[in-house]
Parts: C-alpha cells; sequence; structure tokens
C-alpha cells in the first residue's frame, strides 16, 4: 500500500521542489540554471508519483501562483452558478473534504477576497498534513490583514508548526504590547510560544526569565476565563501547556492540579495527569521528570486547536 500523500517521501519531496521553483519564478528568475536545476528535479520525482498525487500536486502548483500575484482562476463548472459554487464549497467545508474545498476554490468566479481564500488554503493544507505549505497561505492571509484575528493567531500558530519559535515568539510580544485588550485565545498561544520558546532556549538564564512569562500570562488568562465562564478547547490546551510549564519549573504537585482540572473533558489532560502521576509512583527524580517535559514540550509544538473553526464555516467568512 502507497504511503499517504503528506506521507510519501516522494511525493514530499516533489512539493518541495514545486514550492522552491515558484519562489524563484517570483523573484524574476525565470532562465536561470536555479530554475532548470529544479525543473530536473521534478522531472526526476514525478515518475514516482500516481496520477492522483500529481492532480493535487498540479492544483498545489495552480494555488502557489497565488502568492506571486498572478493566479489564473480555472473556468466556472458547467451549469454552476456562483450561488451553487458557494453553496458547494461551504458544504464541502462542513464535511471536512479538503481536497474538494481546494478544487472549489480554484474556480471562477472568485467570490471570496483573496486573503481569505488564502486563509481557507492554509487550513485545508494544514489538515492534509502540509504544514509548511499552510504557512505560506496563512502568512498571505496575515499580511493583507495583519488586525485580523483569525489570521494573526493561524499564523502565529503556522510559525510554531514550522519551527520558527524566535519569530513567534517576537511576533507575539509586538501584537501584546501593541494591543492592550488582546483575545484569551491569542493569549494563550503567546503564553505557549513563550514556553516552547523558554524550552528550546540553551541559555539557563534566559529559559528561566521566559519560563515565568510564560506562567504568569497562562495563568492569569485561565483565571480570567474561568471568572468569565469561557470553557472550550483552547482554554483546556492552555491548562496543559501551564501543567507542562510547572512541571518543567518543578512544581510537581502544581502541575498535577493543572493537568487534573480539565483532565475530564481534554484528553490530553488526562494523559498528562497520569503520565506525571506514574513518574511519580516510579520515584523518577525532579531533574529526570523536569527534562522529559521539556524535551516533550519541544518535539510535540503543544499548540491549542484552531480556534472558531465552526466559525470559518458560516457567514462571517463567506461574507463579501
Amino acid at each position: 500500500m502507497r504511503p499517504l500523500f503528506s506521507r510519501n517521501p516522494d511525493y514530499n519531496r516533489y512539493e518541495q521542489e514545486l514550492k522552491n521553483l515558484h519562489s524563484l519564478l517570483s523573484e524574476g528568475k525565470n532562465d536561470t540554471v536555479e530554475v532548470e536545476l529544479v525543473h530536473a528535479a521534478l522531472d526526476e520525482f514525478e515518475d514516482r508519483l500516481t496520477g492522483n498525487e500529481m492532480d493535487r500536486l498540479n492544483g498545489l502548483s495552480a494555488d502557489l501562483y497565488m502568492l506571486s500575484g498572478s493566479e489564473m482562476l480555472e473556468p466556472p463548472l458547467a451549469g454552476i452558478d456562483e450561488s451553487t459554487l458557494i453553496s458547494r464549497t461551504q458544504d464541502a467545508l462542513e464535511r471536512g473534504q479538503w481536497v474538494e474545498t481546494l478544487w472549489l476554490l480554484r474556480k471562477q468566479p472568485r467570490w471570496l477576497q483573496d486573503d481569505r481564500v488564502a486563509y481557507l488554503r492554509g487550513r485545508c493544507y494544514a489538515r492534509l498534513g502540509h504544514l509548511d505549505t499552510a504557512h505560506r497561505f496563512y502568512g498571505y492571509a496575515y499580511r493583507a490583514d495583519p488586525e485580523n484575528n483569525d489570521y494573526r493567531y493561524q499564523y502565529l500558530r503556522s510559525l510554531v508548526m514550522v519551527h520558527e519559535i524566535g519569530k513567534a515568539r517576537a511576533l507575539a510580544a509586538e501584537w501584546l504590547a501593541a494591543h492592550p485588550v488582546v483575545p484569551y485565545d491569542i493569549q494563550i498561544l503567546a503564553g505557549t510560544v513563550l514556553f516552547l520558546a523558554a524550552a528550546a532556549s540553551p541559555n539557563r538564564d534566559e529559559a528561566q526569565i521566559l519560563l515565568d512569562e510564560a506562567y504568569t500570562r497562562l495563568r492569569s488568562t485561565l483565571r480570567a476565563a474561568e471568572e468569565a465562564g469561557i470553557s472550550d478547547d483552547t482554554i483546556f490546551s492552555g491548562w496543559v501547556a501551564l501543567g507542562r510549564c510547572l512541571a518543567v519549573m518543578g512544581l510537581i504537585a502544581e502541575a498535577l492540579n493543572a493537568f487534573e482540572t480539565v483532565a475530564p473533558e481534554y484528553p490530553e489532560a488526562w494523559l498528562e495527569y497520569e503520565r506525571l502521576s506514574h513518574w511519580m509512583s516510579q520515584k523518577r527524580s525532579l531533574s529526570d521528570i523536569q527534562e522529559s517535559f521539556r524535551e516533550d514540550s519541544i518535539a510535540t509544538r503543544l499548540l491549542p486547536p484552531s480556534f472558531h473553526q465552526e466559525a470559518l464555516l458560516g457567514t462571517k467568512l463567506l461574507a463579501a
């Protein structure tokens, strides 16, 4: 059995070369040795891919032209007017048909603004497992409208997913400084990014400063959300981030309490509670537990889920 698209190394290599090609073309390097080498690599890998895989990659190529401002929409579907196209696209989103959604977004007429199309493309590619590609489209949407909370949330989230922790940290700090009142989901993501930066920092003093800041931001945001009666997956993921932060700080009892707070509603919190309890029963050293949580947090990137997931299907996103 062939691997899934996003797990097929031949597919992934072709995808990366395709993105390299579009980057070169956007820089005006059409007739260069670099472009010839990329074309040669594409030819080599094309023979190893199925027709279905090539269809999807050709669709990606068409989508990538958006990033350089040279996208060409495909002809309208026969017998389909704009209202039907909108309905079909929304239905595909609701059913989680990401490939079909991408296909429909390439059709004339263009009934959404480009930034919203890019945002939807980012969501589809992320759900299909292509995080770098999703990051590019989230970046396009964010640059088009940096004050849009949905855009900046997912762009910041995508920076972490492609391991740009330093850039994510700087951007989160910039947003927080510029906006006295920040939505709770952005606050939790910012706190999570600070914790990840602390976990990844080779400098112990810097790591401790970041850890303290992450703890303070997460704890205050979660306390405010609790007082406001807000309870959703983003809040639950914040408690997991706080618990891991406390574990890295060596505050084991407090970490267990954080995980236990949302364990009945959030499976990941229950797993973390069970794991930490098991380690304590084995009498593992405190330093070993701290290091295990630090390394695991870097590996998993500990991100909260997409917020307003259902709202993406509603009138706000589909409005002109």
